[in-house]
């Protein structure tokens, strides 16, 4: 009896320390629906934080990606100038547009899904970067980037 109830305790500990990811591919970004196209990875939830694949949000505005393969970095830059540079497993968000050094540092860092093989941002710091804020409704999983 014993074993049966520390197996199921540990069972307990292991599944709770398991990040709960809940998937949605619908954005609305200023009361327009913008679809993230299969195969550039969705809006998730992870450990009570709403990602967004970096490619994704920045692309749509206007922003282009590169991917730095060996040091997992994320480097992009629009027509304007503005140049933005993120790194897996890094909680700090450099860009030469953001004032008092150039840096924030997010609730969460970048992390990279290997199955996706797309990058991931708090949707907060990434609505907050464009002059918006995010907000899930979890009634319909769709994130929305609200001025």
């Amino acid at each position: 009896m014993k074993k049966i109830v520390s197996l199921i305790l540990i069972l307990c500990v292991v599944l709770a320390s398991v990040s709960v990811f809940a998937a949605s591919n619908e954005v609305v970004i200023d009361g327009e629906k913008v679809e993230i196209a299969e195969g550039f990875g969705e809006v998730a939830v992870a450990e009570d934080v709403v990602f967004i694949p970096i490619r994704f949000i920045f692309e749509h505005f206007g922003f282009q990606i590169e991917w730095a393969e060996t040091e997992q970095l994320v480097m992009g830059a629009d027509e304007n100038g503005a140049m933005i540079v993120l790194q897996v497993n890094n909680n700090l968000f450099f860009a030469n547009t953001i004032e008092d050094g150039g840096k924030i540092e997010m609730e969460k860092a970048v992390f990279l899904n290997n199955e996706q093989g797309r990058t991931y941002i708090p949707a907060s710091v990434a609505a907050a970067y464009f002059g918006y804020s995010a907000q899930m409704d979890e009634e319909t999983n769709t994130l929305m980037f609200v001025k």
